[in-house]
C-alpha cells in the first residue's frame, strides 16, 4: 500500500513532483498580540502567523505526484465503450467509510450523443477496499443498453435528471439512516435548484421533506456538503455566473457586461433550511468565495468547481480554472487549433480560507494540479474530486481528480468526451513548504505541549540526507530576544526526511517550561523543505 517514502518524499517508482517558488512576506509589521494555537498545526498556506521572513527565505507551491497506475477508476465496462460518457459531475465524490471499510465514489455518467442541447445524467457509482483498486458493482437500480449498472436512480425523480450531485458522509448525524447525505436538482412546488436528502448505506436515498431548496437555482458543476466541525454547520460549495465588472473595469478581453463562474457558499445549521445566494447570475457579494480579478493573467478567470478540505484550523481549497480567453479566441470556434495551446482546457489552482466562506488564491496562483503530458487520458481537463484523503498512517494526502482526453466545449466539437478518474499523491501537510537560505520568525505564539515537531526533509534525491537542515530558536514573545538553551547554535540541526520530527537542542527536547507563555519561534533553513510545525504533549 505504501506509495510514498515514510517522510513522503517521492518513491523512485513515481516521477518526481514539481514546485514553484513563491514570493513570502518578507517584513511583516511586528504583531506584539500573541496568537493562541494550542497543539494546533501551523501551515504556511498564508502569512498569519509569519512576522518576517529574510529575502533569501520563500515559500514554494508543491505540486502533488501523479499515481502511476492512473487511471484508478478507467472506463471498460460494457455499457460504457458502447455509449456512455464517463464525466464525473465536474468531479464527483470520494469519501471513505469506516464502518464499511469502504472507499466510495459518487459522480455522474451521461449518454451520448446529447440529444440535443440536453444530455441525460446518471448517479455513477464506484468502491474500493485500498482507494487502488475500484470496482463498478451492478446495483440492480438502473439498466442502460439492456445492461444491469452500477447507476444509482433516485425514485422519487423519476426519469428527470438528478443533476450535478453532491455526497458526503455526515459525522454530525443524529440517526444511522441520516449518515450519509446528498443533493440533488429537482424542481419542487414551482421551485427548481438543489434539494436535501439522505441514507443510510449510500445506496438508496430519500428527500428530505423541505419546502425550498438549498441552493435556489441549477448549479451545473460540482455542489459540494460538508460538515465544518470547527463551527458545527454544513456548507454547500457551488457555482454562481456574477458579472465580471463588479470587481474591475472593463477591458478588451472581458468588455462590460462579460459574466465570470465563480464558487459561492450556502450554510445550514440542520441540512434542512439553508442561507445563501437568492440569484445565480446576482448572487450577494457576502456569499461569493472567490472571483477573478485584473492580476489574473487573461484568460485564467472562470472558477468552475470549488473542492474543500478541513485542514490545519482552515480550509483547503481546489478549484479548477477554465481558460477561455473570451473575445479573442471563442473557445467554443476554436476546432483544436487554438494559438494557445491551453485555450479551453482546465487545470487546478490551491486555495485558502481561515473562515470557510472567503478563501484566496495560494502560491501566486500558479498551478497546482496541472494537465497531462500530449496524447494522455488527461491532457485537456482536470477536476479534483470532492474531497482529498488524508492518510495519515502512510503521511500522505491522496487526491483523486477527474481527467479528460478532449477539451471543455466538446459538444460544439462535436467530440466524446472519455473523462475518467485518476489518483494524485501530495506529502501530508505538503501544499506550501518554506525554503531557500536564511531564517523565518514567528508572531508571538502560545502554545500547549512539552514538545516542538516538525514535518520537514532536507534530503536529496542524489545526495541524500543532509543536502538541506532546518533548526530552531525560541525567542522571548515580548522582546524577541533568544531564551538561553534554545539558541539556533543550541539546536541540533535536522537534515533528514521526517513528517514528525521532535526537535532537540542541548539540554533535551523538553520545551514544557514555556507553555502558556508568549514565545516566537525562528526556524532557519538552508536547503531545507519545511512544511509545517506543531507544539505537541509527550510522556516525560
Amino acid at each position: 500500500m505504501r506509495l510514498l517514502g515514510s517522510g513522503g518524499a517521492a518513491a523512485s517508482a513515481l516521477p518526481t513532483a514539481i514546485s514553484t517558488p513563491v514570493r513570502g512576506a518578507l517584513h511583516a509589521k511586528p504583531s506584539r498580540t500573541p496568537l493562541e494555537i494550542g497543539q494546533e498545526k501551523q501551515l504556511f498556506l498564508d502569512d498569519q502567523i509569519i512576522e518576517s521572513m529574510e529575502p533569501r527565505v520563500f515559500k514554494l507551491l508543491n505540486q502533488p505526484v501523479r499515481y502511476p497506475d492512473n487511471p484508478v477508476i478507467p472506463l471498460g465496462t460494457d455499457w460504457e465503450q458502447k455509449g456512455g460518457l464517463s464525466h464525473g459531475g465536474d468531479a464527483g465524490t470520494v469519501l471513505y467509510d469506516p464502518e464499511d471499510k469502504l472507499y466510495r465514489f459518487y459522480g455522474w455518467m451521461t449518454s451520448w450523443p446529447p440529444a440535443g442541447r440536453s444530455v441525460r445524467k446518471f448517479i455513477f457509482y464506484a468502491e474500493s477496499e485500498d482507494g487502488l483498486h475500484w470496482r463498478k458493482p451492478p446495483l440492480g437500480q438502473e439498466r442502460y443498453l439492456g445492461f444491469d449498472t452500477n447507476f444509482i436512480r433516485l425514485p422519487f425523480l423519476g426519469d428527470a435528471s438528478p443533476g450535478n450531485i453532491g455526497v458526503f458522509l455526515d459525522p454530525a448525524a443524529r440517526r444511522r439512516q441520516e449518515r450519509y447525505k446528498i443533493v440533488f436538482q429537482r424542481r419542487q412546488d414551482g421551485k427548481r435548484g438543489h434539494y436535501p436528502g439522505y441514507s443510510a448505506d449510500g445506496v438508496r436515498f430519500q428527500p428530505y421533506p423541505v419546502s425550498r431548496p438549498a441552493i435556489p437555482f441549477h448549479s451545473d458543476t460540482n455542489n459540494n456538503p460538508i460538515w465544518n466541525p470547527a463551527t458545527n454547520e454544513y456548507l454547500i460549495y457551488h457555482r454562481t455566473h456574477p458579472r465580471l465588472d463588479r470587481w474591475f473595469q472593463p477591458e478588451p478581453v472581458y468588455p462590460e457586461g462579460a459574466r465570470v463562474r465563480t464558487p459561492a457558499w450556502a450554510v445550514s445549521p440542520d441540512f434542512l433550511d439553508w442561507d445563501g445566494p437568492s440569484d445565480k447570475r446576482e448572487p450577494e457579494e457576502r456569499y461569493i468565495c472567490c472571483h477573478a480579478d485584473a492580476a489574473d493573467r487573461v484568460g485564467d478567470r472562470d472558477f468552475y468547481t470549488l473542492e474543500v478540505l478541513p485542514y490545519g484550523g482552515g480550509m483547503v481549497g481546489f478549484t479548477s480554472v477554465y481558460h477561455n480567453l473570451m473575445g479573442q479566441i471563442p473557445a467554443g470556434t476554436d476546432l483544436g487549433k487554438a494559438r494557445s495551446p491551453w485555450v479551453d482546457r482546465i487545470d487546478v489552482q490551491l486555495l485558502w480560507s481561515r473562515d470557510a466562506r472567503r478563501f484566496e488564491r495560494v502560491g501566486d496562483r500558479r498551478v497546482f494540479l496541472p494537465n497531462g503530458p500530449e496524447g494522455s487520458w488527461d491532457e485537456h481537463l482536470c477536476y479534483t474530486v470532492q474531497a482529498p484523503i488524508v492518510r495519515e498512517d502512510l503521511g500522505e494526502i491522496w487526491i483523486y481528480y477527474e481527467g479528460f482526453g478532449g477539451r471543455h466545449l466538446f459538444k460544439t466539437r462535436g467530440e466524446q468526451q472519455r473523462g475518467q478518474v485518476g489518483l494524485a499523491i501530495l506529502r501530508l501537510d505538503g501544499f506550501v513548504s518554506i525554503t531557500g537560505a536564511g531564517s523565518l520568525t514567528t508572531r508571538p505564539l502560545i502554545f500547549r505541549g512539552n514538545r516542538l515537531r516538525i514535518n520537514a526533509t532536507g534530503r536529496d534525491r542524489y545526495a541524500g540526507d543532509g543536502h538541506g537542515t532546518v533548526k530552531a530558536a525560541l525567542l522571548d514573545g515580548e522582546t524577541g530576544r533568544t531564551l538561553p538553551g534554545y539558541g539556533l547554535d543550541d539546536c541540533r540541526p535536522f537534515g533528514s526526511d521526517s513528517i514528525r520530527h521532535t526537535v532537540s537542542w542541548r539540554g533535551g527536547a523538553d520545551v514544557g517550561a514555556l507553555e502558556g507563555k508568549p514565545v516566537r519561534v525562528r526556524f532557519q533553513v538552508r536547503r531545507a523543505k519545511l512544511f509545517s510545525f506543531q507544539f505537541a504533549r509527550e510522556p516525560v
